[in-house]
């Protein structure tokens, strides 16, 4: 199944990850499902959480990992691709942003976040990552956390997400890619014109967090996939399958977990 998914055209792919966003408002109505990441268990990673977010850390230490990059504390923030809203609740709630817009492509993933995720910070509008529906300018930070394999220009994304920083903000980045893609997410970056802070290879962390975490995520699929469609839940979920899978590409050094701080110059 892998090896099919990986010879299908691109915008099939897009499209296949934009039912499934759409199809997890209907399997999961309850909320369970706040998250879609791979996870990061590194060395620094020791949170403290509350309990009720502690079936969610591998998850939410990849956020920290990657929104750890910048101040966010009276900040004005977005979050481009917030998906079920896990990350921008925790940010909200953990990290004292003034406010933090949470944006996302798919309708019902916007409406479950407002009826989900209820603080004084947060608010959720749905818009296009390519054409963010902001004025120039108007944020101190930007985040994006693995989202970007699924845009069709993702260089125009990037340049959009520098065009919304003030002077002095920052574009906190995080994604994968294969090891022959690396250099490309570069020089798409690059197009943004942003001063880079810092780059890490994240992807021992990660592929820990793929070990640890998998036990949880082979349950929330058992739970909520139709019998038919559970292999295919379980790759979108990056549960391991003992064979070709996302676990065995990281192991092996095929596929490279990224994270990025970029500061706009000026401010």
């Amino acid at each position: 199944m892998l090896q099919l998914w990986r010879r299908f055209p691109g915008r099939l792919k897009r499209r296949a990850a934009r039912e499934c966003y759409e199809h997890l408002s209907h399997l999961d109505p309850e909320g369970e499902i706040l998250f879609l990441n791979h996870g990061y268990a590194g060395p620094d990673a020791d949170l403290r959480l509350a309990p009720e977010d502690e079936s969610n850390r591998y998850p939410i230490q990849l956020y920290h990992r990657i929104a750890a990059g910048a101040d966010w504390s009276g900040r004005e923030a977005l979050e481009v691709s917030c998906g079920r809203g896990g990350g921008a609740s925790y940010i909200a709630r953990y990290l004292g942003p003034r406010a933090l817009v949470g944006l996302d492509i798919t309708a019902s993933a916007i409406d479950f976040c407002r009826r989900r995720h209820r603080h004084p910070a947060l608010s959720f509008e749905r818009g296009d990552a390519q054409r963010l529906p902001f004025d120039s300018g108007r944020f101190d930070i930007v985040l994006n956390v693995e989202a970007s394999g699924s845009y069709p220009d993702r260089t125009a994304f990037f340049r959009e997400a520098a065009r919304v920083l003030k002077p002095g903000g920052h574009f906190l980045f995080g994604d994968y890619r294969r090891r022959t893609g690396a250099a490309k997410l570069r020089s798409q970056l690059a197009e943004a014109r942003l001063d880079l802070v810092e780059e890490a290879d994240i992807s021992a962390g990660v592929l820990r967090a793929l070990e640890l975490d998998d036990p949880r995520k082979r349950g929330l699929v058992e739970r909520h996939a139709p019998r038919l469609f559970r292999r295919t839940f379980a790759e979108f979920a990056f549960v391991r399958t003992g064979g070709d899978d996302e676990h065995a590409a990281f192991a092996r050094g095929e596929k490279l977990y990224l994270a990025f701080t970029f500061r706009k110059p000026g401010g």
